[in-house]
């Protein structure tokens, strides 16, 4: 059984629907069902292969935007060779390094910054957007900082910063502020990530409204925009600011099952609590980190918890120069003070 007419049907009439209002966005994943008969461990019954891409493509990022990076790669890897046999670049260019991100996001550092180096080639050689160049940058630029690279990562920040910032379209400018305050956190810096992250809310919070033709990613930048100031708040040591800001993150996120920001906003809000409410969010958050295959997190929820060894355990994953250094150098602090 073939789907092609169908597909057609939904590419040129539904899919932009599907993708970036809040209510199709929901029901994505149950819409793609469609397409995939035996399941979604098998390639879709389309006979075209550029319908087979299409449709590979859409999947992998759905299931890694609804929390599910392990199965997104499976996915990501039958495009990516499906794209390869057919000579495509284009196409390849424009998943690698959505692929790379969810490579990272599972602890596989070593081939995330493999395939993200591979799509910025691609991006510049085709003289593809600065936006899509800039993210693919940012995205390289955090999994360098996960592993310790920081000048490096630094380098990949600032480069994604003036590829953003040479596109004219106010959009851009948010996602400038929410790269900002991201970095900003990492290093400490609770004024500058809260500037940032005011910014990026700003920008975004009116257009995550009935009226606007793309709330989706609207919503994904207010939801991160919201955690990364709760973040900032509890670094500087304003306990109710932070839950507020923490719960309306986790509130935006929840619905649309962004779970990339449900997990660190809980984990955030275990930081600035005690007894019951701490152990909850901390379960969830565990429970969502397990299911996704998210492998820093989950070092990073085991080290909150205490368990220092885990902690250490989770974070290797591909190895010096390829493991979770952030949370190596915690743990060794850790390990020292105790």
């Amino acid at each position: 059984m073939f789907l092609d007419d169908s597909f057609d049907d939904f590419v040129r009439n539904h899919d932009l629907a599907s993708t970036t209002t809040l209510r199709g966005w929901s029901r994505r994943l149950d819409t793609l069902r469609t397409y995939y008969p035996d399941g979604f461990d098998s390639p879709p019954a389309l006979r075209r292969w550029e319908y087979q891409a299409t449709c590979e493509r859409s999947l992998a990022e759905s299931l890694n935007l609804h929390g599910l990076p392990n199965r997104a790669n499976v996915v990501f890897a039958r495009h990516d060779v499906l794209c390869r046999a057919h000579d495509d670049s284009n196409r390849l260019s424009d998943a690698l390094a959505l692929h790379g991100k969810s490579r990272r996001q599972c602890g596989e550092f070593r081939l995330a910054e493999s395939l993200t180096c591979e799509a910025i080639s691609l991006l510049r050689a085709e003289s593809a957007s600065s936006v899509r160049i800039g993210a693919a940058l940012a995205w390289l630029g955090m999994s360098q900082a996960h592993r310790g690279a920081s000048l490096d990562s630094a380098t990949s920040f600032d480069e994604a910063i003036e590829a953003f910032g040479s596109e004219s379209a106010a959009d851009a400018q948010g996602v400038i502020a929410a790269f900002r305050a991201q970095r900003a956190l990492w290093l400490g810096d609770a004024d500058s990530a809260l500037h940032n992250a005011n910014a990026a809310w700003a920008f975004a919070e009116t257009r995550d409204s009935a009226g606007s033709p793309d709330r989706f990613r609207a919503r994904k930048v207010t939801a991160s925009a919201a955690r990364m100031r709760g973040e900032a708040y509890g670094l500087q040591g304003r306990k109710r600011a932070s839950l507020d800001s923490l719960f309306r993150a986790y509130g935006l996120a929840r619905p649309v099952s962004f779970v990339e920001e449900m997990i660190p906003a809980l984990k955030a809000m275990a930081e600035v609590t005690s007894g019951p409410v701490r152990t909850s969010v901390l379960a969830e958050a565990a429970k969502l980190a397990e299911l996704g295959g998210y492998r820093p997190f989950m070092a990073e929820i085991l080290l909150t918890e205490g368990h220092v060894l885990e902690a250490r355990t989770a974070a290797q994953c591909d190895g010096h120069p390829y493991a979770y250094q952030r949370v190596l150098d915690l743990t060794g602090r850790s390990t020292k003070a105790t």
